[in-house]
């Protein structure tokens, strides 16, 4: 087997004392992250399951002018001239979405969604927030529901990412070793140490990006910062334009006399500029203004950088700013690479589920480098009162991290069993997951050994996965067999997925425990002996024989 060339001891030491002491340190926000952004990839696809009254509808785009005159008559206080972006239905959800303002009064301001029915132009009961279970993991993965939430996700891939290069180094030597040796069948404390290395070394490539990526979108502002002041003498317009130039268009006054165009003129206009590529989104500021523009977004989900978007000034439809996905330069293409690299919104469903993979996979790698760190101070060396704190830390943020399993069910199942046409829906959905998960977190540390802990978990949220397509079934009608009949792929698809799920954990607590031998011992915390004072002996003289 090739052994590769080892690091200078110091190196190691400095290396690998940094690495512990950082991947302790972020471990279970890390492992938040990952899970939640592994079903945040499918948040679009989740629609149609979270609102059945979505799954009954045809892809068929109303004009522009039908729906804003349907907003303005189910919103009085909307308006026009401030910004407001229009989606037209697509299979991943196949709705008319809007965001605008509204004024209820002259001196509050207040954003809106709205959703269509694309046939009736209807806004759907529930609304403004009729489902939450895609958008309430989205917002988890980056931490938006505390203070700073954005910022503090950043810093935790920038942390990441120095755990992921000072793990390799400290591996270097027989990561292809260990590659190789992988084996579910031996010892618990084998299959965490090779699991760590093995994993971690599949997925170096994704989690390196994820680091990079997530890093630079938490800390966007942070990044820029320096780069306003230096490069463009600190003004953030300049900046946002080297990015995004229709965001700061503007329309050439000469032109204010002309008449207003149309949003559907512009709209075929863009179909003949963009014969390949569909209208994601348009976003229109200043309707029915001189000064409005409405910028039109184009995409080819088939790759990661056919997107672009042009900008037309309402003026005489004037063309301001085109972004041709052919041409573009390496400054536009940039940032929309790594938002499409970043949420895998490129190629086909398939790519999704690659990434989805490789999140739970870094899951099990956090998870075994924990378990891993409470091992090795788990002997002589420390002090029993030492020891009994690396279980505690190591069982709380076990807890932490497996609990979110079972809560994800139960998020899933509270958006049946709350009805879409209740008030504030999205409200007791959201307080049932976040206060399921806190029970369920201090459920854990009651366990006394880590091996219960994990049958714990696992025995809930296994029960709690298989129950998901059943509840489903029985609120909705849709059965896995009728979704698949009536070409609801996305519906039957995650209800495929609960079902495999839970049957699969299920079944892996059944594992032969002959399997597992040696792992009581790697696993079991049995409360430790206190502290004892050790007198003195007499020194014992040897008797030399004469």
């Amino acid at each position: 087997m090739m052994k590769l060339k080892k690091l200078p001891i110091r190196a190691y030491n400095i290396l690998f004392h940094t690495h512990t002491v950082t991947g302790i340190t972020i471990t279970a926000g890390l492992f938040i992250i990952f899970f939640c952004g592994a079903f945040a990839l499918f948040r679009h696809e989740m629609y149609t399951w979270e609102n059945q009254n979505a799954r009954e509808n045809h892809l068929n785009s109303p004009s522009y002018a039908a729906i804003l005159t349907a907003i303005e008559e189910q919103h009085p206080d909307f308006r026009a001239s401030e910004q407001f972006t229009i989606r037209q239905p697509e299979h991943k959800i196949p709705l008319i979405q809007f965001f605008g303002a509204e004024y209820p009064n002259d001196s509050t301001r207040k954003r809106f969604k709205s959703m269509l029915d694309p046939t009736s132009l209807q806004e759907l009961s529930g609304n403004p927030a009729p489902t939450t279970v895609g958008e309430t993991l989205y917002r988890l993965h980056y931490f938006s529901q505390v203070p700073l939430g954005l910022w503090i996700s950043g810093f935790m891939a920038l942390f990441f990412l120095f755990a992921t290069i000072s793990g390799v180094l400290i591996h270097w030597q027989h990561i292809v070793k260990r590659f190789y040796a992988f084996s579910i069948r031996t010892t618990a404390k084998q299959i965490w140490t090779l699991g760590h290395t093995t994993i971690g070394m599949i997925g170096l490539p994704f989690q390196v990006m994820y680091a990079v990526t997530g890093a630079l979108f938490g800390l966007l502002t942070l990044l820029l910062a320096p780069s306003a002041f230096v490069l463009f003498n600190g003004d953030t317009d300049q900046v946002l334009g080297a990015v995004a130039p229709e965001r700061v268009a503007t329309v050439d006054s000469s032109s204010f006399h002309l008449p207003l165009a149309s949003l559907d003129e512009l709209s075929g206009r863009v179909d003949e500029a963009f014969p390949d590529y569909a209208v994601m989104s348009l976003r229109v500021a200043g309707y029915g203004t001189p000064e409005g523009i409405a910028t039109f977004y184009v995409d080819e989900e088939a790759t990661i950088t056919g997107n672009g978007a042009i900008a037309y000034g309402l003026a005489g439809g004037q063309e301001l700013v085109r972004i041709d996905p052919a041409t573009k330069t390496y400054t536009n293409t940039v940032y929309n690479f790594l938002l499409k690299l970043h949420f895998a919104s490129y190629g086909n469903p398939l790519s999704k589920l690659v990434y989805f993979i490789l999140a739970i996979m870094t899951c099990f790698m956090l998870v075994s480098g924990l378990l891993l760190w409470q091992k090795a101070r788990d002997n002589a060396r420390y002090t029993p009162r030492q020891r009994r704190f690396h279980f505690k830390v190591t069982r709380w943020m076990l807890s932490i991290c497996m609990a979110l399993f079972p809560a994800a069910a139960i998020l899933f199942l509270a958006n049946k069993i709350f009805p879409l046409s209740m008030e504030a829906h999205a409200h007791w959905v959201n307080q049932t997951f976040f206060i399921a998960w806190g029970v369920l977190i201090v459920s854990g540390i009651f366990q006394k050994t880590f091996r219960r802990l994990f049958r714990w978990f696992f025995a809930i949220g296994g029960g709690l996965s298989i129950l998901v397509p059943i509840v489903n079934g029985v609120v909705t009608g849709d059965w896995i067999w009728d979704s698949f009949r009536n070409g609801q792929t996305y519906v039957a698809g995650i209800d495929i997925f609960w079902l495999l799920v839970g049957t699969l954990t299920l079944g892996f607590m059944l594992f032969p425990a002959t399997q597992w031998k040696g792992s009581e011992k790697v696993l079991a915390a049995k409360p430790l002996p206190a502290e004892k004072k050790v007198e003195p002996q007499p020194a014992q003289v040897e008797k030399v024989p004469v």
